[in-house]
């Protein structure tokens, strides 16, 4: 769970354990969520085009730099929740990894 502190157009992500600044991002527009999509639906076509076999490949690479940076993802995941470091490891990351 990430605390968000609104005050203006940007978003707080707060350590709800030590109430430390993780870090401060920029809100998305309306105009930034359609961009997105947009660019993700032009995407989709050239994805499939692929082939299963080159996904399948891609995937397996994500799941190989997931597993080099597990402990590090599980940290952050630790401070942005305040979750245990083994719980966010083996509630968030690992299961990741065995869906992957």
């Amino acid at each position: 769970m990430v605390t968000i502190v609104m005050s203006s157009p940007k978003i707080s992500s707060v350590n709800p354990a030590t109430g430390d600044l993780l870090a401060t991002f920029r809100c998305a527009s309306e105009l930034d969520v359609q961009d997105a999509v947009g660019r993700a639906r032009r995407a989709q076509p050239d994805w499939h085009l692929l082939g299963l076999r080159r996904r399948i490949e891609l995937i397996r690479e994500f799941q190989k730099l997931l597993n080099e940076n597990k402990a590090h993802i599980a940290r952050l995941i630790s401070q942005e929740v305040g979750k245990p470091y083994a719980e966010a490891l083996s509630t968030e990351v690992l299961v990741v990894l065995d869906a992957a």
